[in-house]
């Protein structure tokens, strides 16, 4: 799937990037990519607000973009070596 990393495809290291950003004075938490998401409200509450869209005339296309390229991402990292 052609959304799943771009960074791999401009051949940018995520790893790098973040180390870089770390260097800032101010304000600055990393969060390293995972082949998943995590905690209740990531991965659950994004499909309730798409299903409450369509139920109300509405295609929420951010959220179930978002959920389509995480729900990708176990199988896009086990195909990484």
């Amino acid at each position: 799937m052609s959304l799943l990393c771009p960074f791999a495809k401009a051949d940018i290291d995520i790893v790098n990037v973040l180390q870089r950003a770390s260097t800032k004075p101010f304000a600055f938490m990393a969060h390293f990519p995972g082949c998943g998401v995590g905690g209740h409200c990531i991965p659950v509450d994004p499909y309730y607000l798409i299903r409450y869209g369509r139920e109300n005339g509405f295609e929420h296309r951010f959220l179930a973009t978002a959920r389509k390229i995480n729900n990708g991402m176990p199988h896009y990292t086990v195909n990484l070596s």
